[in-house]
C-alpha cells in the first residue's frame, strides 16, 4: 500500500489507510543504510470527525532496539 524510498528529504511522513473494523495483516519492510534513520509506525483508531484522533493510539512498532 505504501512505498516510500526516502527521496523526499522529510524526516517524518504520515500515511493514512482508512479501514473498516476487522482484523488485518500488517508487514513492515525497510532497508537500513548508513544515513537511514529509525522507522516508527503508529496505528490509531479513528472515528469520522474526531478532531483529536492522535489520542487514540492502539500500538507502535519501532525499529529501535
Amino acid at each position: 500500500m505504501i512505498d516510500d524510498d526516502g527521496t523526499t528529504g522529510h524526516s517524518k511522513q504520515a500515511f493514512v489507510a482508512p479501514l473498516q473494523r476487522g482484523v488485518y495483516r500488517l508487514r513492515l519492510e525497510f532497508q537500513r543504510t548508513a544515513e537511514t534513520s529509525d522507522v516508527d509506525m503508529f496505528v490509531f483508531q479513528c472515528k469520522d470527525g474526531d478532531p483529536e484522533w492522535w489520542k487514540n493510539q492502539l500500538f507502535k512498532v519501532s525499529s529501535r532496539k
